[in-house]
């Protein structure tokens, strides 16, 4: 079997504009034999195509991490009114 073969049998990744998503316009990706899609969740309408043969992938992950603290205030001793 060709590479272009197996790439034309697995299905696309659908974005899809409208209901809130951020993309403009709707398009279709298939990306090579090898390759990923990335996209944020939520914020964008997806859709998985028809697979008609092989294996799609897909992973999904979340990044976490905690905001930095508020700043302690600091005395205001070094201004220079009228610099």
């Amino acid at each position: 079997i060709h590479h272009s073969e197996i790439v034309a049998t697995i299905g696309a990744t659908h974005y899809l504009a409208g209901q809130g998503s951020e993309v403009a316009r709707s398009v279709a990706l298939r990306p090579g034999l090898g390759r990923a899609t990335v996209h944020r969740q939520g914020s964008v309408l997806h859709a998985g195509g028809r697979v008609d043969a092989g294996t799609k992938w897909i992973m999904q992950f979340f990044l976490l991490y905690a905001s930095p603290p508020e700043p302690e205030p600091r005395a205001l001793t070094n201004l220079r009114w009228g610099a």
